[in-house]
């Protein structure tokens, strides 16, 4: 939920039927997306802030020997 200061991450209700509907079609979540109505500003610094942890939270070792993210924000 979005207002002049930023942004709030809400629960989602239907979050655990949602990883069960994926794991039982061999998914899983890989991120968020953000709709914006103001073309000016893409992210804010606070979402830019989320996304970048979010990128750090879902870290994981790639076969050459660098670390990647599987984490995707998307903005719409």
């Amino acid at each position: 939920m979005g207002d002049m200061n930023g942004v709030t991450e809400l629960d989602d209700p239907k979050r655990c039927i949602v990883d069960l509907m994926a794991t039982s079609l061999g998914l899983e979540r890989v991120g968020w997306m953000f709709t914006k109505i103001d073309q000016e500003t893409i992210l804010t610094g606070s979402e830019l802030r989320k996304a970048a942890a979010y990128q750090n939270e879902h870290q994981f070792d790639h076969p050459l020997g660098f670390k990647c993210s599987k984490f995707v924000t998307v903005v719409v």
